[in-house]
């Protein structure tokens, strides 16, 4: 009787060992190659990745972006990714850099190139609503910005004429490039960005978020040190 009690009392203790955690929730949104509606691409991989190395179990949902900054600000969202130091909310906990965010100019082939922000000024720029491109150029009240929802939309407004440059990224406006028939009427190069802008996890700022940062911190640290970064964002 007494072994059977000691027993009992054993199983109580190591039980919560043998527990599967529940999935962490993170939410995410529609970014052409990176996060596409089906979940697959570069940073689902990446996450996949993170939860190899922390053990960590993420149940991952897509949201508008505007709808997952507003839902995290007001407390109703745990963590989200990814995101840039210009949006996030000042009581958060952020990781480690997952990729710092190139922001190229695209142009058609008979126009000026464009090396410098500056130079964006006059012009019809075009953008998507929702994206994040640096206070450098959405700040600036001399350049005037069109948004739309999505950069299929930009890249035939630029071939049609209708804009005079778009503002982009390497990832998911080249890759929008890539699938347009007229790609080769546009000018643009990912190794020239007029702008870089870090990116990362971004969680609540209490305990629970505290260990999330530094458990994902480490996992990209890791990642970084592999070359896995460099392989899915150019980030070194």
């Amino acid at each position: 009787m007494k072994n059977k009690l000691l027993l009992v009392l054993l199983l109580c203790f190591i039980a919560p060992v043998w527990a599967k955690q529940d999935p962490v929730e993170v939410v995410s949104y529609y970014i052409p190659g990176l996060v596409n509606q089906d979940k697959t691409g570069s940073l689902v991989d990446m996450l996949n990745k993170v939860n190899e190395y922390t053990g960590v179990e993420f149940d991952l949902t897509l949201m508008p972006t505007r709808r997952v900054q507003k839902a995290f600000s007001q407390g109703q969202l745990f963590g989200y990714f990814p995101e840039l130091e210009e949006n996030r909310v000042s009581d958060s906990c952020r990781t480690a850099n997952i990729m710092q965010k190139k922001i190229i100019v695209i142009t058609r082939n008979d126009s000026e190139k464009i090396t410098e922000v500056s130079q964006l000024e006059g012009l019809r720029v075009g953008a998507v609503a929702g994206y994040s491109y640096g206070n450098e150029i959405v700040k600036n009240e001399k350049i005037k910005i069109e948004y739309v929802k999505n950069d299929d939309i930009n890249v035939k407004k630029l071939l049609a004429g209708r804009l005079d440059v778009i503002v982009g990224d390497a990832h998911s406006t080249v890759n929008a490039i890539k699938q347009n028939d007229k790609k080769g009427e546009l000018r643009y190069n990912p190794d020239e960005p007029i702008s870089l802008l870090d990116v990362f996890f971004l969680f609540q700022n209490n305990d629970k978020g505290q260990q999330m940062c530094s458990q994902i911190s480490t996992a990209l640290e890791r990642l970084r040190s592999e070359g896995a970064l460099k392989t899915w964002f150019d980030y070194e």
